[in-house]
């Protein structure tokens, strides 16, 4: 039987993700030395098994390991304090978000990512090979053969996060909508709300406009003078309404998100609902 001696072996430095290293090569049949040191761990195969521990340490790369460094990179000092109100529950999502998006574009081969996987078993291939008995830092394969990589994953990181922080403020600003609407009597009239990417406008359900006396009070309310956008002034006008139903005609094509319909959907919630394309949007649409 062939010892430990007579079979190839390496040394696997890892600063980043070392007991997550151990355990992925353990779950994928790799001989792994009891004695792995804090910084490092001892690593033998077959020769039979070189493709077998390639492919796992790509695979370890490009998921657990990536994992760790951009959580290390968005918790350092510097990079954290651009996103004071996300919490740490939420950096861990964002990055786990991240990192399942470039692995599935990884697994697609889509540009501009689709060489990363053959280059690093490219040189995965050659360091185990180029001695009996390798030394290997797995960061260094990954920060010096797939920069651009690691790169495009910190831009994709902190657009994630960028996400995630608009989404928050934006559930704290219909909350605040919510608060300001529990606060007002709720009226018997049932209001048409009319959006497009350019326009709102809200109607009675016979099709008149709300008068110019309510938009007049409403603006007054939603400002201290200063101009008020056409989305603010009809959700103050509906917030003082309150009405007991809401039906939204939603004839945007390329607003942007979050648009005034939802915003009406997630304030009032069970007080309003979507036309289905209605008649009055089939005779818009003609003009629009």
């Amino acid at each position: 039987m062939k010892g430990w001696m007579d079979v190839p072996r390496a040394t696997l430095f890892c600063e980043t993700a070392l007991p997550q290293l151990q355990r992925h090569l353990k779950e994928r049949g790799i001989w792994v030395a009891a004695y792995s040191s804090g910084e490092s761990v001892a690593v033998q195969w077959s020769t039979t098994q070189i493709s077998q521990l390639v492919e796992s340490l790509t695979a370890f790369l490009t998921q657990e390991w990536l994992v760790s460094y951009l959580q290390q990179q968005v918790y350092k000092h510097t990079t954290r304090d651009l996103w004071p109100e996300l919490a740490t529950q939420q950096v861990d999502y964002a990055v786990q978000l991240t990192v399942h998006g470039l692995s599935r574009q990884l697994a697609e081969t889509l540009p501009p990512v689709r060489q990363v996987i053959p280059t690093l078993e490219q040189a995965l291939t050659s360091l185990l090979a180029e001695q009996e008995d390798a030394i290997l830092s797995v960061d260094a394969v990954i920060q010096f053969r797939a920069r651009t990589f690691l790169q495009q994953a910190q831009v994709a990181l902190q657009e994630v996060l960028r996400q995630l922080e608009e989404d928050q403020e934006y559930q704290a600003f219909v909350d605040h909508l919510r608060e300001k609407l529990m606060a007002q009597p709720p009226s018997t009239q049932e209001v048409h709300v009319f959006c497009t990417d350019t326009q709102v406008w809200l109607c009675y359900p016979g099709g008149e406009l709300v008068q110019d006396e309510e938009i007049l009070r409403a603006a007054q309310w939603a400002s201290d003078g200063s101009e008020v956008h056409p989305e603010d002034l009809a959700m103050s006008i509906l917030i003082t309404r309150s009405p007991p139903h809401i039906v939204i005609h939603d004839l945007t094509q390329s607003a942007p998100w979050p648009n005034f319909a939802e915003t009406v959907e997630r304030v009032f919630l069970q007080r309003a609902s979507r036309c289905g394309h209605c008649s009055w949007c089939q005779d818009l649409e003609g003009g629009l």
